[in-house]
């Protein structure tokens, strides 16, 4: 009996035990964060802010600030892979209709949220947002993310925001019709930094002083001084007990040895771009994120100089992507086998250039059959001697100026001059010079890194079709017509053709010739985990955790 009973109680001893084990992990998954000893997270970039305006953002830095700041209606978390996944963030949930006439009709319920000078956010801040992205006079660069949304064109072509197809009819709700599917709606759109919520009325410069900036996030700016930027967890954010940093603060340095140099001395705990030195002494400590871009030839179409098809094939042909690849030194850079760098996801969720297959042939044995190809279209087109090369008149790359592309832009140069007899004038400028001569058409070639706005292949191919910003010094109406067909497809296997095709076409034209791709460095100490990315560039602190290294 004794032995019994001290086996019960053993047995409730236990029970007990593991209740308890229970509660306390229970309270403290629970806990808000104000009711747990603070932590920081310090995190380094690369560039000061020029805005806090969501539709404005064009730089890393700004993108990754302004989303820690305010609040989409989706927000990534970690899907327990090392990847990421969509969740509710200022909707608590959402209804997506498909309509008779081939649109799509999503409903989002906003959860009760307020600005950070305790007004409620409402459904009507998100129409004043989208309307005022989509709007001409707005002059975003991020405009095109909203292209899906019914009535966009509409927009842009008259000024008129009230055509675009976003409305509030209640408080709480916050409708968006399709002019089709789009499989990263939510994903792309629903969480990007430009299509945030934003109050209509602020005060005057509201986008640059935080003092009266209003924010939905789960930060809100508490100082910005000597070039720091300090972001709190506020008491209301509805999601604070997942938050295990209180407090994160942003430094911005524009040299990369610096920022190395910072995390080294555990200055800082996160570090957007290292040093080249860094990349190459200590390979096995960092890997290359995936983000996509793409270092581009460009050639206007309206240089007379470059009018022959076959011209600019041939000098596609002749270059050296591997030679080209190896003067940059650096581990980051990869040899383009299209326009479409790997990580881009296709309609399927596939990886678009894998599913797709290659354009480019890199192979350094298919370089002399290339340059023999090449040979032949120069006979084909008459530009075979001193003088016919001479009619052309002056062909200009320009570039942005700095030791690596100066590099390139004279192999570049002198590959054209060997190989094909084409005498080429080098112009290194500005970064600042090099956007504003693309923009205005003031350019023969210009050679350019090229990024997407969205983990989709038309974030970079609508780049080139009418009516985009970029696409002003190139028209085709056969490309136009393939990204049309696919903006307005529902069928995700047809669009994703038709995205190939627009793709293999740009190339043949010959006015767009990639070099390589080339990704972004970073790295997070090793005292935390949980960093998420999306793949184009965005870093989200807000679930890093400190790891228990006891």
């Amino acid at each position: 009996m004794n032995i019994w009973k001290r086996g019960v109680c053993l047995l409730l001893t236990l029970v007990m035990a593991a209740a308890l084990a229970f509660v306390v992990l229970f309270t403290l998954s629970t806990t808000n964060i104000s009711e747990r000893e603070p932590q920081t997270l310090r995190v380094c970039l690369p560039e000061l802010p020029g805005t806090l305006d969501p539709a404005m953002v064009t730089t890393d830095s700004e993108r990754i600030v302004v989303s820690h700041l305010y609040e989409n209606l989706m927000k990534l978390s970690s899907d327990g892979q090392g990847g990421s996944r969509v969740e509710a963030g200022a909707a608590r949930k959402y209804a997506c209709t498909d309509n008779s006439d081939g649109t799509q009709t999503y409903t989002f319920t906003l959860r009760d949220m307020k600005w950070s000078d305790g007004q409620k956010v409402t459904a009507a801040d998100f129409v004043y947002a989208w309307q005022r992205l989509a709007d001409p006079a707005t002059a975003s660069p991020n405009a095109a993310l909203l292209e899906m949304v019914a009535g966009y064109r509409q927009v842009r072509s008259s000024g008129d925001v009230s055509k675009l197809q976003v409305s509030a009819p209640e408080e709480n709700t916050f409708v968006v019709t399709l002019s089709n599917r789009c499989a990263y709606f939510l994903s792309a759109v629903g969480t990007a930094g430009a299509t945030m919520p934003v109050r209509s009325e602020q005060p005057k410069n509201w986008q640059a002083d935080p003092t009266v900036l209003c924010t939905n996030g789960a930060y809100r700016i508490s100082e910005w001084k000597n070039g720091l930027l300090t972001a709190t967890v506020p008491e209301s954010y509805y999601d604070q007990r997942r938050l295990q940093m209180s407090t994160l603060v942003f430094r911005f340095e524009t040299d990369a040895a610096m920022r190395t140099e910072l995390l080294k001395k555990n200055e800082v705990d996160f570090v957007l771009g290292l040093s080249q030195e860094e990349l190459a002494d200590e390979p096995e400590t960092w890997t290359p994120d995936s983000y996509p871009q793409v270092m581009t030839l460009l050639v206007n179409q309206m240089a007379q100089s470059l009018a022959s098809e076959e011209l600019r094939q041939a000098m596609s042909l002749v270059i050296d992507r591997n030679a080209l690849a190896a003067l940059t030194e650096s581990r980051l850079v990869t040899l383009a086998t299209g326009l479409i760098p790997g990580g881009i996801r296709n309609t399927m969720g596939g990886d678009f250039r894998t599913e797709s297959g290659d354009l480019i042939n890199n192979d350094p044995e298919a370089l002399t059959a290339a340059r023999e190809k090449a040979a032949e279209l120069m006979q084909q087109a008459g530009l075979t001697d001193p003088s016919s090369l001479a009619g052309l008149g002056q062909v200009t790359l320009l570039y942005e100026e700095n030791d690596i592309n100066a590099e390139l832009a004279q192999l570049l140069r002198d590959t054209w001059r060997d190989q094909l007899g084409l005498v080429v004038t080098l112009k290194g400028v500005t970064g600042e010079e090099v956007q504003r001569d693309v923009a205005s058409g003031e350019f023969t070639i210009a050679m350019v890194t090229l990024k997407s706005d969205r983990n989709d292949a038309m974030g970079l191919l609508r780049q080139w079709a009418s009516g985009s910003k970029e696409g002003e010094f190139f028209y085709s109406h056969a490309y136009d017509m393939l990204m049309g067909v696919a903006a307005d497809c529902g069928e995700v296997e047809v669009r994703d053709a038709y995205l190939e095709d627009a793709e293999r076409l740009l190339l043949e034209t010959g006015y767009v010739c990639p070099l390589y791709f080339t990704g972004q460095s970073s790295r997070l100490s090793s005292a935390y985990t949980g960093l998420l990315t999306d793949g184009i560039g965005g870093y989200y602190f807000s679930y890093v955790v400190q790891q228990n290294n006891g």
